[in-house]
């Protein structure tokens, strides 16, 4: 009597059907694991490519103030203009450092990614370039030509 109960409550589990054998679960995480292959690569992107609005954005607020001070004292490089660029400025997010070099008629500005962001690792779009007469470009980290891929 007691054999038959153990039987009968062994037999009762295996109708339930309850649970996961070890195939589907494999199956389900190597789903799992295509779709992150996938999805992972296409975020980072993602994140790169509006990470370069703040370069651009830092580029074009100085660009401006510079114009505006060289409308006062009819020079880029004039002390009120360059003070507060002397040094390589952070953009407003912090992703990227952008460099002032100027003289009486021109300027150019550069920024590059700072390290350890995640536009440190943006090797489509290295540095962006824009000067007084609004030439924009931008290099690759093989500093080939990106421009039309990096101002958009």
């Amino acid at each position: 009597m007691m054999i038959r109960s153990i039987s009968h409550a062994s037999t009762r589990l295996k109708s339930n059907g309850c649970g996961f054998t070890l195939i589907e679960l494999l199956i389900a995480i190597a789903i799992l694991g295509i779709l992150a292959a996938i999805v992972i690569p296409s975020y980072n992107a993602q994140v790169r490519r509006n990470g370069r609005s703040d370069a651009i954005s830092a580029m074009l607020q100085i660009a401006q103030d510079l114009e505006r001070c060289r409308s006062d004292t009819m020079a880029y490089n004039d002390a009120t203009c360059t003070a507060p660029y002397v040094n390589p400025v952070n953009s407003e997010r912090g992703f990227y450092q952008v460099s002032v070099a100027t003289t009486a008629t021109t300027f150019t500005l550069t920024a590059t990614p700072i390290a350890g962001t995640t536009q440190a690792n943006d090797t489509k779009c290295a540095r962006f370039t824009l000067n007084q007469a609004g030439a924009r470009a931008a290099e690759d980290n093989t500093t080939a030509d990106s421009t039309a891929d990096c101002w958009r």
